[in-house]
């Protein structure tokens, strides 16, 4: 009966073992809880849409501005400039997409992981699968930001000529001009 016991407790013991090394809680109720792994990131809730190319999310109950990579969208509130021809259009666009809904979030191995102004840089996806950086390019709501390197330059590139070649959004009403190597609309 003894050894039966000690048994019983090595196997306890055993399993509490492989769990704290698996990053896993056991819960005042009994059950297990297993660590979400990183490579499988999950969803977040976006709480704000800044224009049409930041969002912001809750993270783990921490609010993180979040800016879309490889897209850039007309200047809606840089205090700098006027707003700029499809801004509101880039911005409205977002917050059908992604506004009060959950996205999942990627970073790119080719771009840091936030920018000068601190904002997480990622790629954005809604449950649905939809790539919202995508989205936003491909249907003329924004440019392919060629600033800064990304793994997926070159879609972007093409996902912006298939937008321009078919008059999509600002592509149809806009003036479009160049500074530097950034592309930018007119002002309203």
């Amino acid at each position: 009966m003894k050894r039966y016991r000690y048994r019983r407790i090595s196997i306890w013991t055993l399993i509490i073992a492989i769990l704290t090394l698996l990053g896993a809680g056991v819960t005042q109720k009994g059950q297990v809880v297993l660590p979400t792994l990183s490579s499988q990131p999950g969803f977040y809730p976006v709480t704000h849409v800044t224009d049409g190319d930041t969002i912001e999310v809750n993270l783990a109950g921490k609010n993180e501005i979040v800016r879309l990579i490889g897209i850039d969208t007309p200047e809606e509130k840089d205090p700098r400039k006027p707003v700029q021809c499809y801004a509101l259009a880039a911005a409205q666009h977002m917050q059908q997409l992604a506004g009060d809904k959950s996205v999942r979030l990627e970073a790119d191995p080719d771009t840091s992981d936030r920018d000068k102004y601190n904002r997480l840089l990622r790629y954005v996806y809604l449950s649905d699968g939809t790539f919202v950086n995508q989205a936003q390019v491909q249907q003329g709501y924004g440019f392919a930001y060629t600033i800064f390197p990304n793994s997926k330059l070159d879609q972007f590139r093409a996902w912006e000529r298939e937008a321009r070649g078919a008059n999509r959004g600002l592509w149809a009403g806009c003036q479009i001009h160049s500074e530097g190597e950034k592309e930018q609309t007119n002002d309203q």
